[in-house]
């Protein structure tokens, strides 16, 4: 399904708690001795920030490591590949730019007035073919969380504190590979949101298929279960969150108009 038309819109609302503490940061580094070094991403009020581009990319790694395990009737390409779906999606998109070319040098030779109403209508219809060239040729992975030439069906909004927060800091020190001691002038700090923290949460998925229903079930059974970590220094324990309080509403061509107050639905020709 392309997003050309609407089929449905699913809508999950929910609080993300920081089981154990979260290092998001900034990604600069302070000069001035009496702050952290690596500070917490926080918005201008103090309420620290989970990226919704970070949660989801953590997201899209644990389901390319799971459909690429083998299992029957999935997909999953490697990005990074040279016949990855984004460069698939590249050579699909070079043939159609020939195709309008070539539709508007017919264009020129022909004198009907209504020339360039059907020429916006070839293009489109061109434009529509090449979409679900792309989707079609895509592996499930990218179909669900898009890629560089594809929008992706899920979508999940930046998560605040509701308030300004007081977090912590603590120490680390650069480890010498060769004496297996701490090395010298490389202690440094950061700063910590502390566990317990809450944030409000919203994903919304849209134009779902069966099997993109099924990979959102595996998403939310995640979060649920405490099994996904987000931001940095994960492998000394710290970014684990879960997912709870979980409101769901899906919106479909059944009760869109009654959703928006629309009135009744039209009835169907077909």
């Amino acid at each position: 399904m392309l997003f050309n038309e609407f089929h449905s819109r699913i809508r999950v609302e929910g609080k993300i708690t920081a089981m154990k503490p979260i290092h998001i940061g900034t990604g600069e580094d302070s000069t001035n001795p009496a702050q952290v070094d690596a500070a917490v991403l926080k918005d201008s009020e103090g309420r620290a920030i989970i990226p919704g581009s970070s949660l989801k990319g953590v997201l899209r790694s644990r389901i390319e490591g799971i459909l690429s395990s083998g299992i029957d009737g999935w997909r999953s390409c490697n990005i990074l590949s040279k016949d990855s779906c984004t460069q698939q999606a590249a050579q699909i998109k070079e043939a159609f730019k020939e195709k309008e070319k070539v539709l508007k040098n017919q264009k020129t030779k022909v004198d009907e007035r209504d020339a360039d109403r059907k020429f916006r209508r070839l293009l489109q219809e061109e434009y529509i073919e090449c979409c679900k060239e792309i989707y079609e040729n895509s592996c499930d992975v990218c179909r669900m969380f898009g890629n560089g030439k594809l929008a992706g069906r899920v979508s999940i909004c930046d998560m605040y504190t509701k308030d300004k927060i007081n977090t912590e800091r603590r120490d680390g020190v650069g480890i010498n590979r060769d004496s297996g001691t701490a090395q010298r002038g490389a202690k440094y700090s950061f700063e910590i949101v502390p566990a317990g923290t809450e944030f409000d949460f919203l994903m919304i998925a849209e134009n779902l298929d069966e099997k993109q229903k099924m990979l959102l079930e595996i998403i939310l059974q995640m979060l649920k279960e405490e099994d996904i970590s987000v931001g940095g220094i994960i492998s000394r324990g710290l970014g684990q969150i879960k997912l709870s309080a979980i409101t769901r509403t899906e919106i479909n061509r059944d009760n869109i108009a009654d959703h928006y107050g629309l009135g009744k639905k039209e009835a169907s020709n077909v």
